[in-house]
């Protein structure tokens, strides 16, 4: 988090580097700071979708199991009645 002249924070992007003098010692520190709060926010909304997403797939699947038997209790049931079963 950074500070902006009014002291609110924002999520920031820094970049350093050590610039050396010919003795090797740093010379300068040049700092590039990007404010990346936009960006941050649309991150956060793109995981509460995925995560959205991923329990709507958990309760359509648990639906779908649920749901099964019955499918096949029916299906059966009209295969016995075309082809009597059983057969004694």
């Amino acid at each position: 988090m950074a500070h902006r002249a009014n002291h609110e924070k924002f999520w920031a992007h820094v970049n350093i580097a050590a610039l050396l003098a010919n003795s090797g010692r740093v010379a300068a520190l040049p700092l590039s700071l990007q404010d990346v709060t936009e960006r941050r926010k649309i991150v956060v909304v793109l995981e509460e979708a995925r995560q959205e997403r991923s329990r709507l797939q958990e309760e359509t699947s648990f639906s779908r199991l649920a749901r099964t038997p019955d499918a096949a209790d029916s299906g059966l049931s009209f295969y016995n009645q075309c082809f009597g079963w059983p057969p004694w």
